[in-house]
C-alpha cells in the first residue's frame, strides 16, 4: 500500500475498533499498521536493492539472500522470478561497460561404445563409423558421433565379452540435459553395418548450461580484480575469460596442496573442472623398450588406447606432481612388442583432455608472464553411487517417475563445482520435487563414494575435486 493508502486503511480500523478515545488530543498507535515506518521500509528496500545492483560482489550476495529477494519481491509486487531476471539483465549491462558477455550453454561430450559378438573380418577393417550418426537414450536425448571412426580400432573388452569400438560424441542439446549416467545410451538411429547394439560404458559430461547469473557475476569480479597476471585473480581471469569452463582453484605457494615447491615458492598449480576429450594420435620412434612414456599431447585419458603395432597396457599417472597436466608421466608396458627390425616408427591413437593444454598453451604466451612457474590441472573427480526404493503415487507410471528422478539427480550432482559437498537432505529435497514421487524407503541402500560402501549423511570433496554420478539406481 502507498501512504495514502495506509491512512485509510487505518482510519478505518480506528473506527471499527469498540473502546478507542476519539476525545481531542488523544493518540491513537496502532502497533501493526503504521504508515511511516511502512513506507520507510519500502524505501530501505527499494535503495538497497538499487545500490545492490551496482557491484559484482553485491549483486552475488543479494542472490544468496533469499530472505532479501522475498523482500524485493513483496516490496514491488512482483514475483522472485521477476527480480532475479531484473538483477540478471543489469548484470549484462554492467557487463557490457567491459565488453564482456554472458557464456552460451556447452554440449555434453563423452564417448560411446558400439559392439558386437564376433571379431571384425578382415574387409570390414576399412569400414568407418560416420560423423554425425547419431544415438540416443530412452529418454530421447540424442547425441551425435564427433569425427569418423576406423573399424580398424575395434578391440575386445573381456568384461562385455564383446567387441568393441569407441567413438566419441557430443549431444545435440546444449546443457546439462546431456548429462547422464553410465549405460543409458542404448539406441542407433542411424544404422552402423555391423553393430547393432550401442551403450556408453562411461557417464556423458561436460555439458554446461547457459551461465547463471551467480557464475556471471563471479567471473565478472575476476575480470576486475584479476587486471594483474602475476596474481591469483590475473591467472584466474586469463582462464575463465578463454577456456570454455566453469571453475578452478590456484594453489599457490604456503598452501598444503603445493608439493612441487617444497615450501620455496616460484610455482603455482591450477586445477580446472570441465574435461575436453579429443582423439589424437602420437607418431615415435620405437627401439624395442619395454616401457614407452607418452610425449605426445597429454593428459592421456584411461579411454581406449589403440597402436599401429603390438599390444600393450596402460597406466596412467596417478601419483607424480605432473599428473593430470601437459607434463603427466603416461606411459605404456608392451605385452608383444612391435615386430623389429629396430627402430622403427610407431602411431598410438588416444584421447587426450584439450582444456589441460590450450590452458597452459594459453597461460604460456608471453603476454601473460606472470613470473612463476604455473601448471595447469585436471582436478580429480569423485564418482559416487546413489541407491535407494522408490514409492510411486497411485495412478502415475513408476517408469516415467524413476526416469524423471533420474535425470534431475544427473543435472543436479552433475553440476556441482569444485569442493563442493552433496547432504543426502538435498538430494532427497530433489527427489521429492518431481511429481507422482509418494516417497523413498530410507535409509538408502548406498549413498556415498563408490569407493566406499554403505551410505553416509553427507559426501565431502577436497578443494580440487568434483563429485560426479557413478551408479545410480532405483527400484
Amino acid at each position: 500500500m502507498d501512504i495514502n493508502e495506509s491512512l485509510i486503511a487505518l482510519r478505518n480500523k480506528i473506527l471499527e475498533l469498540r473502546g478507542v478515545d476519539v476525545a481531542p488530543k488523544t493518540v491513537t498507535h496502532d502497533l501493526f499498521l503504521v504508515p511511516s515506518a511502512t513506507e520507510l521500509t519500502r524505501q530501505k528496500i527499494f535503495t538497497s536493492f538499487v545500490s545492490g545492483l551496482q557491484s559484482f560482489d553485491s549483486i552475488s550476495n543479494m542472490l544468496q539472500n533469499e530472505s532479501f529477494l522475498d523482500q524485493v519481491a513483496e516490496t514491488f509486487g512482483v514475483t522472485i522470478t521477476d527480480v532475479t531476471s531484473l538483477i540478471a539483465d543489469a548484470l549484462d549491462k554492467l557487463a557490457a561497460n567491459y565488453n564482456i558477455t554472458r557464456r552460451d550453454a556447452v554440449a555434453a561430450t563423452g564417448i560411446v561404445n558400439f559392439f558386437r559378438p564376433n571379431a571384425l573380418s578382415e574387409s570390414e577393417l576399412t569400414k568407418t563409423i560416420a560423423t554425425g550418426t547419431i544415438v540416443y537414450t530412452n529418454g530421447g536425448i540424442e547425441y551425435k558421433i564427433t569425427t569418423n571412426v576406423s573399424y580398424s580400432t575395434y578391440y575386445y573388452d573381456p568384461t562385455m565379452n564383446m567387441y568393441v569400438i569407441d567413438a566419441p560424441v557430443e549431444c545435440t542439446t546444449p546443457g546439462t540435459v546431456g548429462n547422464v549416467p553410465a549405460g543409458v545410451i542404448t539406441n542407433i538411429s542411424t544404422p552402423v553395418e555391423g553393430f547393432s547394439s550401442v551403450t556408453n560404458k562411461d557417464p556423458i559430461t561436460n555439458g554446461i548450461d547457459i551461465e547463471s547469473t551467480l557464475d556471471f557475476a563471479a567471473r565478472l569480479k575476476y575480470v576486475i580484480t584479476g587486471s594483474n597476471v602475476g596474481t591469483a585473480d590475473g591467472i584466474a581471469n586469463i582462464i575463465l575469460s578463454n577456456i570454455p569452463i566453469t571453475d578452478l582453484i590456484v594453489v599457490g605457494p604456503g598452501d598444503p596442496m603445493m608439493t612441487r615447491d617444497l615450501g620455496w615458492g616460484g610455482k603455482v598449480d591450477v586445477y580446472i573442472l570441465e574435461k575436453s576429450l579429443v582423439q589424437t594420435t602420437w607418431n615415435f620412434n620405437y627401439n624395442g623398450e619395454d616401457i614407452t612414456y607418452i610425449e605426445g599431447n597429454r593428459p592421456v585419458t584411461a579411454t581406449n588406447i589403440t597402436s599401429s603395432e603390438g599390444s600393450f597396457t596402460f597406466t596412467p599417472d596417478t601419483t607424480t606432481d605432473y599428473k593430470g597436466s601437459v607434463k603427466s608421466k603416461d606411459y605404456i608396458t608392451w605385452t608383444t612388442k612391435p615386430t623389429p627390425p629396430y627402430p622403427k616408427i610407431i602411431t598410438l591413437t588416444y584421447y587426450y583432455d584439450k582444456n589441460i593444454k590450450d590452458a597452459q598453451d594459453l597461460i604460456n604466451q608471453d603476454k601473460y608472464n606472470t613470473g612463476a612457474d604455473v601448471l595447469i590441472k585436471q582436478s580429480t573427480e569423485v564418482p559416487i553411487d546413489i541407491i535407494f526404493e522408490l514409492v510411486v503415487l497411485a495412478g502415475y507410471s513408476k517408469a516415467t517417475v524413476i526416469n524423471e528422478v533420474t535425470t534431475i539427480l544427473t543435472q543436479k550432482i552433475d553440476s556441482l563445482k569444485l569442493g563442493k559437498s552433496v547432504e543426502q537432505a538435498d538430494v532427497i529435497d530433489w527427489i521429492y520435487s518431481v511429481t507422482g514421487v509418494d516417497r523413498i524407503i530410507l535409509p538408502m541402500t548406498k549413498f556415498n563414494r563408490s569407493s566406499s560402501t554403505g551410505t553416509v549423511n553427507v559426501i565431502t570433496t577436497s578443494k580440487n575435486e568434483y563429485l560426479r554420478l557413478s551408479i545410480l539406481k532405483i527400484s
